[in-house]
């Protein structure tokens, strides 16, 4: 194999720091396959099909990289019934019979004509051997347990936690860099987009929501998508990095000028943040967690601010496992408890352009940050809770 070289790394070198992927994936399959039992033994045993990629992501130990990375349904879908099935579209086939070790891992193979009208759905009820309405799905087929399904995978196994974190520390090292090299006056938004994407390709993961944007439109918009402008005082950067099917999230921000109002602001973003992830913590729901996230705004004096902005919450196998609001009392989610080992996302932000975010682990003793690199500013790693402070060049 040819060895590649970027900045006087090598990549294949950098590449060899990630988890045991084998290893792991047999772990990870093992875990999901568990939870899918429980799932239809709840529902009497029915046969369960999925094609999220999420869902397959998590089922497969994200064995199945999505081909359209827009695409709400997976190239793989999985049957759970009398043996775990995997379709997959016949344009695959090849591949991951080449490279997917999927008769280790215990899977079923069935080729899905490409051509085939609906074929996944017809696939899927004929490897049941059930009707459309006596099985559970996430595609719309039978009884709907996206809810359940969501519940379970939110839940990570020691390998899944294992790679979230090498995810998190190199999608971190990656955006700090990009943010690094800004160069006032010169660099356009574009161009640190570039590099961040390059820098996750590098190491196999994708930007699945990347926003870069500068100056003014920092601090009107709450998305400003990057436009080709020269960034010349005040730049952020917001990334969400899918890798074998997980996701983390981090935003960096970076100024060359004396903003005390943004600063201020700063330290405000910070203490939502603090309060929403103290509040984060097995045994309460995550109800009490949107609470304290509401209450922190109003304890800061901002405290209608959270309808300005989506404010983060559960990440795993999706951007956001669930979307909740402080008021959306009636989800299935709301009064759920909030259990050790998922991961959340909090991202509180003011008008004016302040915003913090960072993914963290929930833990019995505590909640650890996985993007950090322990070099941006107030990344204090004896401080788990620390936010990612405004980077301000000299």
């Amino acid at each position: 194999m040819e060895t590649l070289w970027l900045d006087n790394v090598n990549i294949h070198e950098r590449s060899s720091v990630i988890p045991n992927a084998r290893e792991h994936r047999r772990a990870r399959v093992q875990h999901a396959r568990e939870a899918l039992r429980a799932i239809r033994r709840v529902h009497g045993d029915a046969p369960l099909i999925l094609g999220t990629s999420g869902s397959v992501a998590w089922a497969t130990g994200g064995v199945s990289q999505p081909i359209d990375r827009t695409a709400a349904f997976d190239a793989v879908w999985l049957v759970d019934a009398k043996e775990p099935t995997l379709l997959i579209s016949s344009v695959e086939i090849p591949r991951f019979a080449a490279e997917g070790e999927l008769e280790e891992l215990g899977f079923k193979v069935v080729a899905v004509p490409w051509y085939e009208e609906n074929g996944f759905a017809k696939a899927a009820l004929a490897a049941a051997e059930h009707d459309h309405a006596d099985v559970l799905s996430d595609v719309g087929l039978g009884t709907d347990v996206s809810t359940e399904l969501t519940a379970f995978r939110m839940v990570l196994s020691g390998g899944e936690r294992e790679m979230l974190r090498w995810l998190g520390a190199e999608s971190a090292r990656v955006l700090e860099e990009a943010v690094r090299a800004w160069q006032p006056g010169i660099t356009a938004d574009f161009s640190v987009a570039g590099e961040i994407q390059l820098g996750l390709e590098t190491i196999g993961a994708e930007a699945v929501c990347l926003i870069v944007g500068g100056d003014d439109r920092v601090k009107t918009f709450r998305h400003p998508m990057m436009c080709g402008a020269v960034v010349n005082e005040l730049l952020m950067a917001v990334v969400v990095v899918r890798w074998s099917g997980l996701h983390v999230a981090a935003t960096r921000m970076a100024t060359n000028s004396a903003d005390q109002r943004l600063s201020d602001d700063y330290a405000l973003v910070s203490s939502v943040a603090r309060a929403t992830l103290l509040a984060s913590t097995p045994g309460a729901t995550w109800g009490d967690a949107y609470g304290a996230l509401s209450r922190a705004y109003r304890d800061v004096g901002h405290g209608q601010a959270w309808r300005d902005h989506f404010q983060g919450g559960p990440i795993g196998y999706a951007q956001r496992e669930f979307e909740l609001s402080p008021e959306a009392t009636h989800s299935a989610f709301w009064s759920r408890p909030i259990e050790q080992n998922v991961a959340v996302a909090w991202n509180p932000s003011l008008h004016g352009g302040a915003k913090v975010e960072d993914t963290f682990l929930v833990g019995e003793s505590g909640n650890e940050c996985v993007t950090t690199t322990g070099l941006w500013p107030r990344c204090d790693p004896d401080d788990p809770l620390s936010a990612a402070d405004l980077l301000v060049l000299e």
